[in-house]
């Protein structure tokens, strides 16, 4: 269990369930990891329905705002 990757957060809003990365820059690493987390939680969690990815971040590395759009990974600048 101490080498078991693990998401920053889960969030539930109605039926949604929201994985969440909080990184400083939503950067390529950022994206792989997000799809990595989905991709597990889809597998650990068969019965939850697209859990929607979710990035909370500082700034964004604007050359990647089709893969953002591609695989439905919502940016949060905060």
């Amino acid at each position: 269990m101490l080498t078991q990757r693990k998401i920053d957060a889960v969030a539930y809003k109605g039926t949604q369930t929201f994985l969440i990365e909080i990184k400083p820059v939503a950067n390529a690493r950022a994206l792989g990891q997000i799809l990595m987390y989905q991709s597990l939680y889809r597998t650990y969690y068969p019965e939850v329905r697209d859990p929607v990815p979710m990035i909370v971040c500082g700034t964004v590395e604007r050359d990647l705002d089709a893969m953002w759009t591609e695989h439905g990974i919502l940016i949060e600048v905060a």
